[in-house]
């Protein structure tokens, strides 16, 4: 599906070529289901409508279009099949709960006459069977995705239910009380978009719309949960789960209260959930199945399987910027939503650090490659330095700044950390560890850039006037520690140009080196300007140094390695090898020991 409202069939085994494509939407596709006899294709829409297509006979897959449903009052979010293809049922954000005929293409249907027909699929988020995955008060959650493994071999069926708090949920299908136990999984930062499982539940996978990071997730049998039938959260098994992500359910006592004073719950819905039809307007929508349909007493249980996370999609360079580096092994580490990815460069195995809960804002790696430090964007930001190699937490700084961190980067030594705040003055730290392991941290010196945008903190030369250079639109700082307090000191022209916003910097050898918006490099001998290069046709968006050479990326899709005397080596122009409007925002260049750059990541 496209944004345009089109949609298109193709074919696998001919290089997915497509052979059939109609629009007949105003806006953009946001469902497709194909029916279990391969003969309907539903189309639900962001213009509130369901396009319902027939096959043609024929060789050739030819589909005309043969009714447009209009009932929903909003975007259609998710559609299922009855197993016999006759009946369709659809939500949509308005939170509406319809029931179509695909023989009669009509909207007619009472609730009543299909209590007990059987689903090819389980995603609609309002229907009988999943009711009990909603907070019995309003909380705030809103499940955004949802999907049962209804073709699971073992019959265990699982629901999992994405949210919009960046938490997936398992609970057992169906659920039928607000009561149900249930375990949650964090990795996206966001809202869960979609949740898919693959064949017959073997795996679970997971989109998320803010983070754009797809997740997929290895589903198996919980063996603690199969013999104990229960956790306790005194255990060290629990606490791990904890650790992980799961969340550890209620002790047995608890447990038992919960059941006997819900059980009830699980025939019909309770009469404040009647009485609240009006904010919910599907519960009128639904019909408990007959005596002989469902279970006697709901399965408040929490389910006996859980998920590990395998492999994770999305490196979003959009919001965050040179977050992409080689760890002490040649790995690449990066990040994705509330991850940090460590992924071998070879057989694509990955590690994840997961102790950050929000949205990654920063990452840098130390110049050995051992050590990785990170932020992320919330109310009362947290920096965290771990193992790249490992993914294993070393140390938890202070919360000191505010909304966010928006830069990181460590001293040549490893023994400096300097971080930049979101809040309104962007706050500056330098942190420090006098073994250089972080165990031992303190916070060294503290001060305000002011108002203006910060693009990027670095280190400069060691041993010199200026420990820091900031710089951002219309500005560049030098920096000076005096114990607790940073003194900044302006940019020095000497008449070879005028101010500009500076995006980025680097140190090379034993100048410092920025980067305009303009496209051209500034080479600063303390705090005065040596020399202009021109350098690229459009901003200079990415660099990183090594020792002795420079690497800058450009919005106009070309990375170039210079020399020390600021020369270029090499040219690579990555528009025209792959064709694409492309603009560099992340660029790591790794080096042997002479510290010739022998890769380089954008």
């Amino acid at each position: 599906s496209l944004f345009d409202g089109k949609w298109v069939i193709l074919d696998e085994d001919d290089e997915f070529a497509v052979v059939f494509e109609a629009r007949d939407a105003s806006k953009a596709v946001t469902e497709i289901k194909w029916s279990p006899n391969g003969q309907i294709i539903a189309i639900g829409s962001r213009d509130t409508n369901i396009y319902l297509y027939k096959k043609d006979n024929g060789v050739v897959p030819r589909f005309s279009i043969v009714s447009i449903f209009e009932q929903h009052n909003s975007q259609i979010t998710s559609l299922d099949f009855s197993a016999d293809s006759k009946c369709i049922r659809s939500n949509c954000d308005a939170k509406e709960l319809y029931f179509f005929s695909t023989e009669e293409a009509t909207c007619d249907i009472a609730p009543s006459r299909i209590r007990d027909l059987a689903w090819e699929t389980q995603t609609c988020t309002l229907s009988w069977a999943v009711h009990g995955v909603w907070p019995r008060q309003n909380d705030g959650t809103d499940i955004a995705a949802l999907d049962c493994n209804l073709k699971s071999n073992d019959g265990s069926y699982i629901i999992a239910v994405g949210d919009n708090f960046g938490r997936l949920k398992l609970f057992n299908f169906p659920c039928l009380s607000p009561c149900s136990l249930s375990k949650s999984y964090h990795g996206h930062s966001g809202l869960v978009s979609g949740v898919k499982w693959i064949g017959t539940g073997s795996h679970l996978v997971s989109c998320g719309r803010k983070d754009q990071a797809i997740m997929v997730w290895k589903h198996s049998v919980d063996d603690v949960a199969v013999v104990n039938n229960e956790y306790d959260v005194s255990s060290d098994e629990a606490k791990n789960e904890e650790r992980v992500g799961a969340i550890c359910v209620l002790d047995n006592e608890v447990t038992k209260h919960v059941r006997s004073q819900t059980a009830h719950l699980g025939a019909t819905l309770s009469t404040d959930e009647t009485s609240k039809s009006m904010a919910r307007p599907w519960v009128t929508s639904i019909v408990e199945p007959s005596i002989t349909k469902r279970q006697s007493e709901p399965n408040l249980e929490n389910p006996k399987v859980k998920l590990e996370l395998m492999h994770v999609h999305g490196f979003q360079s959009q919001c965050i910027k040179n977050a992409l580096a080689y760890n002490q092994k040649g790995d690449l580490v990066f990040s994705a939503a509330s991850l940090c990815v460590i992924q071998n460069r070879f057989y694509r195995g990955q590690m994840h650090y997961r102790q950050h809960k929000h949205q990654i804002s920063c990452l840098t790696v130390s110049p050995t490659g051992r050590l990785a430090a990170t932020g992320d964007f919330s109310l009362r930001p947290q920096i965290q330095i771990w193992d790249a190699n490992t993914a294993v937490n070393i140390a938890s700084l202070r919360k000191h700044h505010r909304r966010g961190v928006l830069n990181v980067d460590f001293s040549l030594d490893s023994k400096l950390l300097v971080s930049l705040g979101a809040d309104d003055g962007h706050s500056l730290a330098v942190w420090y560890s006098a073994t250089g392991e972080w165990h031992d941290w303190i916070l060294r010196s503290q001060s305000n850039c002011g108002p203006e945008t910060v693009f990027f903190t670095k280190f400069t030369v060691p041993r010199t006037d200026f420990a820091i250079v900031s710089g951002g639109i219309s500005h560049l700082k030098f920096w000076t520690s005096h114990g607790p307090h940073l003194s900044p000191a302006k940019a020095v022209f000497n008449g070879k140009s005028k101010m500009t916003s500076m995006i980025c910097g680097a140190l090379l050898g034993y100048r410092f080196v920025t980067g305009s918006e303009e496209g051209s490099l500034f080479a600063w001998s303390g705090r005065s300007l040596e020399e202009v290069v021109a350098a690229h046709s459009k901003c200079i968006s990415a660099m990183y140094s090594t020792r002795d050479q420079l690497v800058t990326g450009s919005d106009d899709g070309t990375v170039k390695l210079w020399s020390p005397d600021l020369e270029v080596i090499s040219l690579y122009n990555l528009h025209e090898k792959l064709g694409l409007n492309i603009s560099i925002s992340c660029l790591f260049a790794a080096s042997s020991i002479c510290s010739r750059v022998t890769k380089i990541l954008a």
